[in-house]
Parts: structure tokens; C-alpha cells; sequence
């Protein structure tokens, strides 16, 4: 056979490869589409729509293939379409683990629904006060008759680990420098117990917490507040039977659920969980545009990821390179009237919390910008919220912590007497090791470090006074490190108004006078490619567990950072 030949025969045989290869992407991509999108569901007359989810809804929900109906706003979106679709006639309420400011904005959606004339029904296995909440505007309350349900309703318990000792006996040491007497990030490091400022400041924010879960559900039960609220501390309502919760009036009926379908009329056919409900709802499209930025997680410099560390568990990372890039492109785009920033961050490094305030301080000089906090906005989280014309908050977002906090360890002792690891040290500067974990932090050190955060202090009131219109000397009083629940917030003039995500899309559609807009969301999702080739193919990165990776996560990369003292403040209830 002549090498021309030879040649061909390999040219076809390639082709063939090349296009069996073609043919089993476009299939496998078809194929993997179809399990993102997942079943389409037909909404029917007699529809009834089931709010089944389990734990936080996620801002953005990353499907194998596309992003997922089931982000908050879609949801959002959709339960509050389903007051004008004749085709729903029920509600039916049986989510749990859901965070007390997230169902906050689902119950403001479910009061109009509810005027709307539609049917609220709820069904629990068990209930504590996160299913109470959930609960609270149904017109029944349904739970299981079966002994092995029970009411879980016994106040509230904030537990919160100190080191100080385990430090000593490891060799482990902190330094730790506030600038606010009530900012308490790191107390737990160089000390036993709390401070009086500190336990003070916890206090009233749990206790508020409470205080709003009696109020709400007393009120929409018609309860008498004052003996609800002293049963509950009393420990009449823990661990007690459906029977016993009939006869309290915490609930409307008890039954199983074949019998709970019989008396309601639901049929169970037509049950329509929402995600699948929002998957078929076409979201609003417009020539006029609002960008909806979600600001999400520790801020941090570089770019945000999301990832898990077997050590320290999932981690959202507000990334200042992230942030400004998605403010820019919704700044320049001359379809994007107005700007959303959907906040909820503990706060985390100074430095990228400055720029990220320069960013959206430039945008809101070119068009308006609304932030809408969500479960938390504090210290650096609310440093960046300063430049909007308003600030929503919810009754029990997590709010202020305006100060600054500085936590340089010293792992010496630990390596010299508990592991045998010596350090020999080339220096040259009277600073030159500073920040060394290695090396105990001198008194000149701390001395400058003091006056560095004694700035850094000072440019942050000057911020929240330039943002919120007040004398320094006020944001003085409001500062020290305190934080607040949403609703105290708004009265002392540090957010415009109580409104989660909805209500601030409404005032930004209002403020620029348009009667429809597209809302477009930032981050953009990453297509399957994409997340393919960065590793992340659930949108998610899995951090390596070594010792750089620990020390970084338990004091950040720069010394001086703007942290709030603490999360999951919901869950003490």
C-alpha cells in the first residue's frame, strides 16, 4: 500500500474520532441539561404550592449544568406571582432550618398572598420556634398525633467556647487590640469569661431575638404575649405532646397525613413544591435593568470563592477584586439604571472593605444605590454599605459592630516546649518581625499597631458620619463595636427601612420611576465549562487541610481586620 493511501486511511480515521467525539459531547451535553433542569412540573387548576426546603436558601443555587430556580430571588419572585395565579388555591408550609430573617421575608410575602384569598396550611412533624415562625400565618396548624412528636419550645441558649485556658496549656498565646469597647472578636482567645461590655451587648441582641418571636407569633395567634412568653420560660411548652399542644392552642389539628389531606381538601397530585413552581415561572424581562449584587461572606482581598475545609467547615469568601469588578460592570452598563447590593458578611479585612467602599461610593455618584441586608451586615459588611442612598435591613438581620480588631498570635511556646522546634532568627529593623507567629508581639509593636487602628477607626466613623449624615461625635455613641439587631438599626438612623430583598427591588423600581425593569443578577453564573476547568463543578473548591491553611483561617492574612464577634445568632432560640 502506497504511503498516500496510508495517508488517507489515517486523515478518515481521524475525522471518524473527531466527529464519534462531537457526537458524544453534544449527547452528554443534552444529557447532563436535562438533569439540571430536572422534571417539568404542570401547575393545574387546584394547585396547592409547598414550601418543603430544608436549611438556608441560598443566594445562588449552582445546578450541574446552568444555575438553579432555586436562588432566593427566583423563589421570592415566584411565591409572590402565586397571589395573582387563579391556578393556586393553597399554601402549604412545611420548610425547616431556615434562619429567622429568611423566614421574615417569606412571611411578608405570605401576608399578601393570604389577602389574596388563598388557603395557608402547615404540617409538622414536630415544631420548635424556627416552625413556629414558619407557621405563624397559617389559617391551620396541623402536626403528626403520634407520642413520638413533641413541641420543642424552651426559650433561649447562647453557648460560647473560651480558649484562654486550652491556649495556656498548648503554649499558644494572643495578642488582641480593640478599638471599641464592645468589640468582642477575639475576647474568647485572651480570657476566660465575658466581659461586661461584651455580655451586655449579646444579651440585648438575643434577647431581641426572642422578644420578636413572642411578639410575632402571640399576635398572629391571637396569644395572650405576656403568659405565652412565661410558659415558654417556665418549660410548659418543652418536649410536650401533640395532645398538650392542642390544648395550649399551639396548634389548630393533629392527624396523620392522609387525614390532614381528607379534612383540608389538598390534593396530593397537585402539590407543587415552589422551586418547581419557580422553574416554570418566567422571571420579568425589560429594557430598563436593575443589577442585583449579592455580597456574601468574609471579606477578604483577592476574588471570592466558595469552598469547604474539612477543619472549618463551608467558607464564603467576599473577594474585593469580585466585588468592584461586578460594581463596574453594573456601573458602565448604560442599561442598569439602579444597583442593588444584597449584603450579608460578618465584615473581614479592613483594607478590601475600604476599597470596596470607594467602588460603590463611585457607582452611587453615577446612578442609585440601595443595599438590602440580609441575615448579617456587620462592621466591615456595613462599612461597605455607607454609600447607598438607603439601607433596608430585616427585624432580625445582625447589624453595626463599628470597630476594629487586631489578633496577632504567638505559637512559640507551642513549638518549643510541646513539639521541640527551634527557630534561629536573621534580622535587621527595629520592626522587622512583627507579625512573625512565631515571636512574642513586643510593646513598641503593639504601640504602633494601636495608632494604626486608632486610624483606621477614626476613616470608618468618618464613613458611616459622611453616609448617614451625622456628627462623629453620634457615630461615636452608636459605635464602639456594638451591634444591633435591624429593627433598633433603623431607629437610631443607621438604615432607612425595615424591607428585605423585594421591598428594596420595589423602592429601586419606584426611585427610578419605572413601572417594569429586569433585575440582573451578579455574580454571573459560571457555565459547566467553566466550572470544569476551575475544579469547582458544584460551584464549591475543596481547601487543602495543613498548617499554613489553619494558621491563615484562625488569623487572617493581614493583622489588622474589621470582624464581627460572632454568626448563627438564630440559633439560639
Amino acid at each position: 500500500m502506497s504511503d498516500k493511501k496510508k495517508n488517507k486511511g489515517c486523515l478518515v480515521a481521524l475525522l471518524v474520532v473527531i466527529g464519534l467525539m462531537l457526537v458524544g459531547i453534544i449527547v452528554f451535553s443534552s444529557f447532563i441539561g436535562n438533569i439540571s433542569r430536572g422534571k417539568q412540573v404542570k401547575v393545574t387548576a387546584g394547585a396547592t404550592l409547598v414550601l418543603d426546603f430544608n436549611g438556608p436558601l441560598a443566594y445562588q443555587e449552582q445546578g450541574l449544568w446552568e444555575e438553579s430556580s432555586a436562588g432566593i430571588y427566583p423563589l421570592l419572585y415566584a411565591l409572590e406571582r402565586s397571589a395573582d395565579d387563579s391556578r393556586v388555591t393553597s399554601i402549604l408550609i412545611r420548610y425547616s432550618g431556615v434562619p429567622a430573617w429568611q423566614i421574615e421575608e417569606i412571611n411578608n410575602i405570605l401576608e399578601e398572598v393570604k389577602k389574596s384569598g388563598k388557603k395557608i396550611y402547615a404540617y409538622y412533624d414536630n415544631l420548635d420556634s424556627g416552625a413556629f415562625l414558619a407557621s405563624r400565618l397559617a389559617d391551620e396548624i396541623w402536626m403528626q398525633p403520634s407520642a413520638s412528636s413533641f413541641i420543642d419550645l424552651k426559650g433561649y441558649y447562647f453557648s460560647m467556647p473560651f480558649y484562654k485556658r486550652m491556649f495556656d496549656k498548648l503554649g499558644i498565646e494572643f495578642t488582641v487590640i480593640h478599638m471599641g469597647a464592645y468589640k468582642g472578636t477575639g475576647e474568647n482567645y485572651t480570657q476566660r469569661e465575658m466581659s461586661p461590655e461584651m455580655r451586655s451587648n449579646m444579651e440585648s441582641v438575643v434577647d431581641g431575638l426572642f422578644s420578636r418571636f413572642v411578639e410575632s407569633f402571640s399576635r398572629s395567634r391571637k396569644l395572650d404575649k405576656a403568659d405565652f412568653e412565661k410558659k415558654i420560660l417556665d418549660g410548659d411548652f418543652f418536649l410536650i405532646s401533640p395532645e398538650e399542644a392542642l390544648e395550649y392552642k399551639l396548634v389548630d389539628k393533629i392527624g396523620y397525613e392522609t387525614e390532614f389531606y381528607k379534612s383540608t381538601g389538598i390534593d396530593r397530585e397537585k402539590c407543587v413544591p415552589l422551586s418547581d413552581y419557580a422553574a416554570a415561572e418566567t422571571l420579568p424581562m425589560a429594557r430598563e435593568k436593575i443589577a442585583l449584587i449579592y455580597a456574601q461572606g468574609t471579606i477578604s482581598m483577592g476574588e471570592s470563592r466558595n469552598s469547604y475545609n474539612p477543619l472549618f467547615g463551608r467558607m464564603s469568601v467576599l473577594g474585593e477584586e469580585t466585588f468592584t469588578e461586578l460594581v463596574r460592570k453594573a456601573e458602565e452598563r448604560d442599561d442598569v439604571k439602579g444597583i442593588v447590593v444584597r449584603v450579608d458578611s460578618p465584615g473581614g479585612d479592613a483594607l478590601a472593605s475600604d476599597i470596596m467602599w470607594a467602588s460603590l461610593k463611585r457607582a452611587a455618584g453615577k446612578k442609585p444605590v440601595f443595599v438590602s441586608v440580609g441575615g448579617m451586615g456587620a462592621s466591615g459588611g456595613y462599612y461597605i454599605s455607607t454609600p447607598a442612598k438607603k439601607i433596608f435591613v430585616d427585624e432580625t438581620s445582625i447589624v453595626g459592630s463599628i470597630g476594629v480588631v487586631a489578633m496577632l498570635p504567638n505559637f512559640r511556646g507551642l513549638a518549643e516546649n510541646k513539639v521541640g522546634l527551634d527557630y534561629q532568627v536573621i534580622s535587621k529593623g527595629r520592626y522587622a518581625g512583627f507579625g512573625d507567629p512565631f515571636k512574642e508581639v513586643t510593646g513598641g509593636e503593639a504601640l504602633r499597631l494601636k495608632e494604626s487602628m486608632e486610624k483606621t477607626y477614626t476613616e470608618f466613623k468618618s464613613r458611616v458620619a459622611e453616609g448617614r449624615g451625622m456628627s462623629m461625635d453620634r457615630v461615636e455613641e452608636l459605635a464602639q463595636g456594638k451591634i444591633y439587631l435591624g429593627g433598633d438599626f433603623v431607629h437610631l438612623g443607621l438604615a432607612d427601612e425595615i424591607g428585605g430583598l423585594r421591598d428594596a427591588l420595589e423602592a429601586m423600581k419606584e426611585e427610578l420611576k419605572l413601572k417594569r425593569a429586569q433585575v440582573v443578577i451578579y455574580p454571573e453564573p459560571l457555565s459547566f465549562w467553566e466550572r470544569l476547568r476551575e475544579g469547582s463543578l458544584w460551584g464549591m473548591n475543596r481547601e487543602p487541610l495543613d498548617l499554613e491553611t489553619f494558621l491563615k483561617e484562625l488569623t487572617g492574612p493581614n493583622p489588622v481586620k474589621t470582624e464581627f464577634v460572632c454568626g448563627d445568632l438564630d440559633e439560639v432560640l
